[in-house]
Parts: structure tokens; sequence; C-alpha cells
């Protein structure tokens, strides 16, 4: 889900029940707020985001979930000139 932060998401396991605090993993790959955000139906742990910096980036999301901030996504989409709205 997109997050505090104007350019960041949070991942996390949606059968936990509990408070989230300052040390919540967050993807932190785009320069612009985040528009959309969708996993893949195809692909389990295949997570696309798309953001106001024009670029579509997808993140592989490791078992288990994240243990720590990232900001190398492991693909991207380039070449919009304006604002990507939705994957």
């Amino acid at each position: 889900m997109p997050w505090k932060g104007n350019s960041t998401v949070a991942v996390f396991p949606a059968y936990e029940f509990k408070r989230f605090d300052a040390s919540i993993p967050l993807l932190k790959g785009h320069n612009g707020a985040i528009t959309d955000c969708a996993f893949s139906p195809f692909c389990d742990p295949l997570l696309a985001t798309s953001a106001e910096d024009g670029l579509v980036k997808f993140w592989v999301v490791p078992e288990g979930g994240y243990s720590e901030h990232v900001k190398e996504c492991d693909g991207e989409l380039s070449g919009h000139s304006k604002k990507v709205l939705g994957i």
C-alpha cells in the first residue's frame, strides 16, 4: 500500500494483525507520489508500482517478506513523459 512518504510503498502480510511502527520495511524507489500498485495475478511475489515520476517499477517480494528498506527495484519501465496513473 502507498505509505506516508510521498514516494514509498509498504509491503506487509495481510494476515498479521499488529500496530505499524517506524521499523516497517518500505520500498523507496520512486521520485514521485505513488499512483497505483498491484500484485501480479500470475506470479504471486511480483509487485508493480506506478508513480508521478513516469515510471512503472517491478519488485519481487522475497519469501517471508522484506526485512529492511529497499531502494533498488528488480525491473523498470520508462519512457512516459508524464505521470503514470495506473498499472
